[in-house]
């Protein structure tokens, strides 16, 4: 019997590495790491704010961004923030479940598509620092681009965009906390600068990394940054 056990836990565990089991429900799924049923219940964003992309009841901008514009052009994120979006994107940034990624990141690039958005020049993904990268073994918004780039044709930079030191997680700090964390975090080590560039993002919580990112960008000559993540805090 014990054997018998083993043997199903030794096959489950191989469909699952296989991305052939849900995350979610654990039924069957097509190597995407999340069924068609249970990708389909996620919480989309179905109408973001056009500037910091909140979720709003209608297309338009949201409070905040009417009264302050904020360096980011425009982000565009695919799903809140919630349960159960919140365990697959930790599954991705923990476990390097990147059917799951991949999944996930069909749905932005549709948005993206739907948007008119895919008029820019390159993708350049939140770098990471050395000391975290070596702790994961992926930067998760590293493959989110790679995604993005091949569906959408657009190139990709991954070493112009830099990190000038290692900065504190951002859950556990407020909104000013944030900011100051990540002041002066990054810099430009590429050439000549593209006239647009999207930053790629697995989650958006409050925007204090993209603005920061845009700042760099635009002090470089960028005229138009964008952000696309997978997922907005709300």
């Amino acid at each position: 019997m014990d054997v018998m056990v083993n043997k199903k836990k030794l096959i489950n565990n191989l469909l699952n590495k296989l991305g052939a089991i849900c995350d979610l429900c654990h039924g069957p799924t097509p190597n995407r790491g999340v069924c068609d049923s249970c990708l389909a219940d996620l919480p989309q964003i179905l109408h973001g704010c056009l500037s910091c992309g909140l979720g709003l009841l209608d297309q338009g901008y949201c409070g905040g961004c009417i009264t302050q514009k904020r360096p980011t052009d425009r982000i565009i994120c695919a799903y809140y923030y919630h349960y159960p979006v919140d365990k697959l994107l930790k599954n991705i940034k923990y476990k390097q479940r990147l059917v799951t990624l991949e999944a996930l990141a069909a749905q932005l690039i549709n948005k993206i598509i739907s948007l008119n958005a895919t008029n820019i020049d390159l993708l350049v993904p939140v770098p990471m620092s050395k000391y975290r990268l070596m702790l994961r073994g992926m930067n998760q918004a590293t493959q989110i681009c790679k995604v993005i780039s091949k569906q959408l044709n657009i190139p990709c930079d991954y070493t112009s965009l830099q990190r000038t030191k290692h900065t504190l997680p951002m859950h556990n700090l407020d909104t000013k906390a944030r900011r100051r964390n990540v002041q002066n975090a990054f810099y430009w080590a590429g050439g000549k600068a593209p006239e647009s560039i999207a930053i790629i993002d697995d989650i958006v919580t409050t925007g204090a990394t993209s603005d920061e990112i845009s700042l760099c960008l635009k002090a470089n000559g960028i005229s138009r940054v964008e952000t696309w993540a997978l997922a907005r805090a709300s």
